[in-house]
């Protein structure tokens, strides 16, 4: 027999904020929504951000290589108060095409440890330190890539005339 208890998500920070409806799951939900250009200055500011840094070079696919696909993601920055800040979207890999040991051969994901940060705000506490928030918009690492990496020209930014070319990751 189940309970009959209204079940809800924890309410860890005093107030639920949610933005249902609000972050688009595809480039045509962005570009249909009353927020397109919010959405579409975001993801504007992503493509110079990864043409300013270089990540990729316009190419054929040479035969006998699979090019993995790109989508959008969406997110709605807010600020303490829940007001929002900005509109933000990031163009991704579509890595589950990829196969582990042909493909790749490890993965990393930058992440902080909860007991990391509790830590550093307990040292900056003691020794009475001042602590500033940094928003990185585009972080990358500083690691050498070693396979060449081939993906499809995301949705909305085909370059005219070679929409056929594929995305080399340098």
């Amino acid at each position: 027999r189940r309970s009959q208890r209204e079940r809800r998500p924890p309410d860890y920070y005093g107030v639920r904020v949610n933005f249902a409806g609000q972050e688009p799951t595809s480039v045509e939900e962005a570009i249909a929504s009353s927020m397109k250009a919010e959405w579409m200055e975001a993801m504007e500011t992503e493509m110079k951000s990864l043409e300013h840094n270089k990540v990729w070079d316009l190419v054929k696919l040479p035969e006998g290589r699979k090019a993995v696909g790109s989508k959008w993601v969406y997110k709605v920055k807010t600020g303490a108060d829940g007001q929002i800040e900005r509109y933000k979207a990031r163009l991704v890999a579509q890595g589950f095409s990829q196969k582990f040991g042909a493909d790749y051969d490890e993965t990393f994901s930058p992440v902080v440890r909860l007991e990391s940060l509790r830590a550093l705000l307990a040292l900056s506490v003691q020794y009475d330190l001042k602590l500033h928030q940094v928003d990185v918009t585009t972080a990358f690492l500083n690691g050498e890539l070693e396979e060449e990496v081939y993906m499809k020209q995301p949705k909305g930014f085909l370059s005219k005339g070679i929409e056929e070319s594929i995305l080399c990751a340098n």
